[in-house]
C-alpha cells in the first residue's frame, strides 16, 4: 500500500527573522508591519487556483441561494399565519357577539339600575302589604263590631 502525500499547503507562510537576544528591547517591526508575510503566489498553480476559486463561488452561490429560499419561506409562512389569525379572530368576533346576544353585559350601571328598581318593587311591596293589613283589620273590626 503506498502511503498518502502529505497535503500541500495552498499559500506558503514566511517568518521574518528576529533577534531574541534581549527580549526586553522594541521588536525590529513596526507596528503596521507584520512579523510574517504572506507569499502572492500559489504553490499549486494557476489550474488549482481556478479550481479553489470554483468551489469558492460555487459556495457562496449555494449559501445565497438557501438564503433568497429562507427569505421566501419567511415570508410565506408570515403571510399564511396572519391568514390563520384573521379567519381566528374573525370567529372569535362572532363567537363573541353570539355571546353578548344571550347574555347582556353587565356593567357597574347597569347592576345599579337593577339594584334601585328591586329596592323600589320591595318597598311598593312593603307599602302595600302594610295596605293590606290595615284593611283587613278594618274589615275583621267592622264585621267584629256589628256582631257583637
Amino acid at each position: 500500500m503506498a502511503a498518502a502525500a502529505p497535503p500541500r499547503p495552498a499559500f506558503r507562510i514566511e517568518i521574518a527573522e528576529a533577534d531574541v537576544g534581549d527580549l526586553t528591547a522594541r521588536p525590529k517591526c513596526s507596528p503596521w508591519r507584520l512579523p510574517y508575510t504572506f507569499s502572492p503566489e500559489p504553490m499549486g498553480g494557476a489550474a488549482q487556483s481556478r479550481a479553489g476559486l470554483h468551489r469558492l463561488l460555487d459556495a457562496a452561490s449555494f449559501k445565497f441561494l438557501t438564503s433568497l429560499a429562507g427569505l421566501a419561506l419567511s415570508i410565506a409562512y408570515t403571510g399564511f399565519r396572519n391568514y390563520r389569525l384573521r379567519l381566528i379572530e374573525h370567529a372569535l368576533d362572532g363567537f363573541n357577539s353570539a355571546l353578548e346576544r344571550q347574555m347582556p353585559l353587565a356593567t357597574p350601571a347597569f347592576l345599579q339600575h337593577e339594584a334601585n328598581e328591586t329596592l323600589q318593587q320591595s318597598a311598593a311591596l312593603q307599602t302595600f302589604g302594610n295596605e293590606l293589613a290595615v284593611s283587613i283589620g278594618q274589615a275583621f273590626d267592622s264585621a267584629f263590631g256589628q256582631r257583637f
